[in-house]
């Protein structure tokens, strides 16, 4: 009774360790999906800061030559006109307007620079904030490996006891088994000398310095 009842606790406890296995391996699917989708999103953010890197050191290449010309542009329309060279009322408002168009153009790549610096800070703020995520996810993923582990560890030493307990029911039970076929054999022998009329009482061994059956008394007629 107790080996079969010992047999059923071990295969629930395997049963449960199955469980505690495949759940195991659900987590760490999901944990490859999360690690998969966290490599995409810091690939994009990647591609993203480079784009916008590349885009605002473009815009600061333009925004350095426009001032460059900016600057010529003043210091032409600062140098005095000579009387007899080509300075006449077109070219003056020729220049006046070309240093409007650049002036203007100075403004909105400056308006540019900042709107992409401003959209710089805001993917490295969703970075941040998908990092702290996924070391959060990481680090709730790693408690929950080590809690299904102890438990993991905890059923294997339990079905190891149950297995030795098992074995040492099998034992005894095989002990048992040989000791009743032992008396089993001794009384079938009795049995046979009982019918051939043979005195059983010598299956009681005398002491070491007695006779033969002389501890028992004489034995009985016929014997």
């Amino acid at each position: 009774m107790r080996l079969k009842e010992s047999q059923e606790e071990v295969d629930q406890l395997s049963e449960r360790l199955r469980e505690v296995q495949e759940r195991a391996e659900a987590t760490g699917t999901k944990l490859k999906k999360a690690l998969y989708e966290k490599e995409e999103v810091r690939q994009k953010s990647r591609d993203i800061m480079g784009d916008m890197l590349s885009k605002m050191k473009g815009e600061a290449e333009l925004r350095k030559q426009c001032e460059r010309e900016l600057e010529l542009l003043k210091l032409k329309l600062s140098l005095p006109q000579s009387k007899g060279a080509n300075s006449s009322d077109d070219k003056t408002s020729s220049d006046a307007e070309l240093f409007n168009i650049k002036e203007s153009q100075i403004t909105k790549l400056r308006g540019e620079v900042a709107s992409a610096q401003r959209e710089a800070a805001a993917l490295r703020e969703e970075a941040d904030r998908l990092r702290r995520r996924n070391l959060e996810q990481g680090v709730c993923h790693r408690n929950l490996c080590r809690g299904f582990q102890a438990r993991e560890d905890e059923m294997e030493s339990r079905l190891g006891d149950k297995n030795l307990m098992v074995d040492a029911l099998g034992r005894q039970k095989e002990h048992a088994r040989q000791s009743l076929q032992a008396v089993a054999e001794r009384l079938c022998e009795l049995l046979v000398d009982l019918d051939e009329g043979t005195d059983p009482r010598r299956f009681l061994a005398p002491g070491p310095h007695d006779p033969p059956y002389h501890h028992l008394g004489p034995p009985p007629p016929g014997g």
